[in-house]
């Protein structure tokens, strides 16, 4: 082994230019593929938390923007219950959003009158005490479900009594509404609720409120949650029959879906897989048809060695290993070096956190994957040329 080495680094010696260059053409594209796998591990984990906190097999319908509430555009809590009696098997819940003072807060928060079917339709799971039910809405109680992100921040328990607009709403639960993930995906609060949010009865007069507003039956959102087992494009199809019927009125309703939810990361994507996938292919390409040209070169200059190998009894098998392996050490070595200095860029990278990234073993596995591919790939020819050369042909060629 130790003489096989030995073998390969003087071939390499010979060619200080091209090994140069190919070492240096497969390291950026290695460099570039580890950060390329990177980011779009991280767009995966990041598409992975925003579904998770949207709800899955979920469709939103929002009211038009604008506080456009008239005719046919109107979402009320009529459209909620045509919707709940027919799909069987399907979550529906209706919503709409507010905002109240708090004492001590700088900043108002959001408050969301719902039914007891919201954290169902979204899965959320409880934390602690329960979410609103059916005697909260009918009795108009003054309870109050409130996020996870709150509970932990000190402002109450299960059991308080918390004070939004000047009034005065106890405790019930606490729910766990999601990170911030979908912050930035669509522009609806009630889609991403953000960390400062209390759930409320729907059927309460919004007292916290400065001027007094009647409840009403519009709402600004409307979550439906598929029955499990359907796919999911029949059951939005089924949903599209129901609300073009007039009665539903809610007609120029936005729709959001999961896939409503991902353009944007599917978009940054398609963007790195065009770009800096393009450049990394490039790369790795010219890293390849270099070694080709270097490998090529060294079978020339080495064709005596080759024909006395041969003569010692060296078989064709042999010889064309002993250039693919050459080159696929000049590869990994060069992979290496490239995910090695990817790894260091990322470090500095990963305290950023609008860069979505993971770092894992396929940071280290691709490039030196795609490094030993080329490497193997590009050695083919010359390896094949080595091995054609006949004892006799070397000893005429010397």
């Amino acid at each position: 082994m130790i003489r096989l080495l030995r073998d390969i680094g003087e071939g390499l010696r010979a060619q200080p230019g091209r090994t140069g260059l190919t070492f240096l053409a497969i390291l950026l594209g290695s460099l570039a593929l580890a950060v390329l796998t990177a980011v779009l591990g991280g767009l995966a984990a990041k598409s992975q938390r925003m579904l998770r906190e949207f709800g899955g097999p979920v469709v939103a319908l929002l009211a038009p923007a604008g506080g456009e509430r008239a005719g046919a555009a109107e979402l009320t809590t009529d459209t909620a219950a045509l919707l709940a009696r027919n799909l069987p098997g399907a979550v529906v819940a209706a919503a709409r959003r507010y905002e109240a003072t708090v004492p001590g807060a700088a900043t108002a928060w959001s408050v969301v009158a719902t039914d007891p079917n919201l954290a169902r339709a979204r899965g959320w799971r409880l934390q602690a005490g329960r979410f609103l039910d059916a005697g909260d809405l009918r009795g108009r109680e003054r309870h109050a479900v409130i996020s996870d992100k709150l509970a932990r921040a000190g402002a109450a328990r299960v059991g308080d009594w918390l004070t939004l607009g000047g009034v005065p709403f106890q405790v019930v639960g606490v729910v766990d509404s999601g990170g911030a993930a979908l912050a930035g995906a669509v522009p609806s609060p009630l889609v991403a609720t953000g960390a400062r949010v209390v759930f409320v009865p729907l059927s309460l007069t919004p007292v916290w409120l400065n001027e007094r507003v009647a409840p009403g039956r519009a709402v600004d959102a409307i979550w439906v949650r598929l029955p499990d087992g359907q796919p999911f494009a029949r059951g939005c199809a089924q949903l599209r029959r129901l609300l073009a019927d007039p009665a539903a009125g809610a007609a120029g309703a936005e729709w959001v879906t999961p896939a409503t939810i991902l353009r944007g990361v599917r978009r940054l994507q398609r963007v790195l897989d065009l770009s800096v996938g393009s450049i990394t292919l490039l790369t790795l390409l010219l890293g390849g048809i270099t070694l080709m040209s270097l490998m090529v070169a060294n079978v020339r200059e080495r064709v005596t060695e080759i024909g006395l190998r041969r003569a010692l009894g060296a078989t064709p098998h042999d010889i064309a290993a002993l250039f693919v392996v050459e080159a696929c050490l000049l590869t990994l070595t060069a992979g290496a070096a490239g995910a090695a200095a990817a790894q260091w860029l990322l470090r500095a990278a990963v305290a950023a956190p609008e860069i979505p990234l993971r770092v894992d073993a396929r940071v280290w596995l691709v490039p030196l994957a795609a490094a030993l591919a080329v490497g193997a790939l590009f050695a083919d020819v010359p390896a094949r040329l080595a091995a054609r050369i006949s004892p006799a042909a070397a000893l005429q060629s010397g």
